[in-house]
């Protein structure tokens, strides 16, 4: 099972608290065939959760649960198990609420066992109330 930490990203400002209400994430598809079952063959699963305030634990209540970031609009539904994986499109994008506020924030991504992971890329929407 592998990970990926993100440093602390604070836009520039780290006095000014900040909001990212929106993770947009790339993933590589990697379902390439059907199983005898029905099921997908080499699925794949990416966790990510959100860290604000340089925190460095659980326990300072600023880390977001984990959710699952690889995921269908809508299931492909394949007949048979010769039919190919196909979707039309080679990533998988999907937009994802993030819950918290900070003065900075950090990306948790990891596996999940047995499953594949091929991170393509992310965007974060990031907004801030400026000091008068």
């Amino acid at each position: 099972q592998g990970y990926l930490l993100t440093g602390a990203m604070t836009g520039g400002d780290s006095s000014i608290p900040k909001q990212a209400p929106y993770l947009v994430m790339h993933l590589e598809r990697t379902e390439d065939g059907v199983n005898p079952d029905g099921t997908p063959m080499n699925v794949s699963g990416c966790l990510v959760r959100s860290q604000w305030d340089f925190a460095n634990t659980i326990n300072s209540k600023k880390w977001s649960s984990l959710f699952q970031a690889y995921r269908y609009r809508k299931p492909l539904l394949t007949l048979s198990p010769t039919e190919t994986y196909d979707t039309g499109f080679e990533l998988i994008t999907t937009k994802n609420k993030l819950r918290g506020r900070g003065r900075s924030i950090s990306l948790y991504m990891e596996t999940e066992p047995v499953k594949d992971c091929r991170i393509v890329g992310w965007n974060l929407s990031v907004n801030a109330n400026q000091f008068t």
